[in-house]
């Protein structure tokens, strides 16, 4: 059993969910480094030095993406605007 304290009180969070929580944050590490590497805008990734919130935000849109690419729900999600000019592309998932 994992204890959050918060202002609004602790929660307490059974060791199974915390494991999906830790998963799923290493899922989305994982992602978030290979659309990184397939930009080809750092040329390694120990040279990017980008803030922890752009990371997680990023995070975020590309399972948007990965979402929208896989039909989840039925549901289509506008991400970003396609470019007109590809600089780079990159497939996640399939």
């Amino acid at each position: 059993m994992v204890d959050i304290s918060t202002s609004a009180g602790t929660f307490h969070i059974a060791d199974c969910l915390d494991r999906a929580i830790v998963r799923h944050a290493e899922r989305q590490a994982d992602l978030t480094a290979f659309v990184l590497r397939a930009t080809g805008l750092f040329e390694s990734l120990s040279d990017a030095q980008l803030p922890e919130a752009f990371l997680l935000e990023l995070a975020a849109v590309i399972e948007l993406q990965v979402w929208e690419q896989q039909g989840s729900a039925g549901i289509w999600i506008p991400v970003c605007q396609r470019p007109r000019k590809q600089h780079f592309s990159y497939r996640v998932g399939r």
